[in-house]
């Protein structure tokens, strides 16, 4: 498969690609903070863009989360 990451798209190409936390939020029915903690755990990790760090994610990899039609969040914080 091609590599189609944000560094290899051009501008408008790679806007596309990616997500704001709000929208993968959104997409994914889970609270900001569950993507910031995702995000900090390595599970879903985030592209950090502008001088003020905003995260975007992957839209493919979003819909990959959906279509698994698993809860991602207790699985990883199913001993807590």
């Amino acid at each position: 498969m091609a590599d189609v990451s944000p560094s290899r798209l051009a501008p408008h190409e790679a806007e596309r690609s990616m997500m704001t936390i709000r929208e993968a939020a959104a997409v994914l029915n889970v609270h900001l903070s569950t993507l910031r903690r995702w995000d900090k755990s390595g599970f879903l990790t985030s592209t950090r863009i502008g001088s003020r760090g905003h995260r975007r994610y992957s839209r493919e990899r979003i819909f990959h989360l959906v279509n698994l039609g698993s809860a991602p969040d207790r699985v990883i914080d199913s001993g807590a």
